[in-house]
């Protein structure tokens, strides 16, 4: 969440996993602007059809760009 912006989100549709794998590092950049600052953040995971998602070490860095 986005203070005076609302809620925001980034999406890693092209780096979708299919079938069965090993461990897979994922990452998805919400780019903000610069005075913009992120209260709040929530990692959503769409399975289509049956599976089981395994999630560990989230993580969130700031980079400049």
């Amino acid at each position: 969440m986005i203070p005076g912006k609302g809620e925001d989100s980034a999406r890693g549709l092209k780096e979708a996993v299919t079938g069965t794998t090993d461990w897979v590092r994922q990452a998805t950049p919400l780019i903000l602007e610069r005075e913009e600052r992120c209260e709040i953040v929530k990692l959503n995971v769409i399975v289509e059809g049956a599976g089981i998602v395994w999630v560990k070490n989230i993580a969130l860095a700031q980079v400049t760009r």
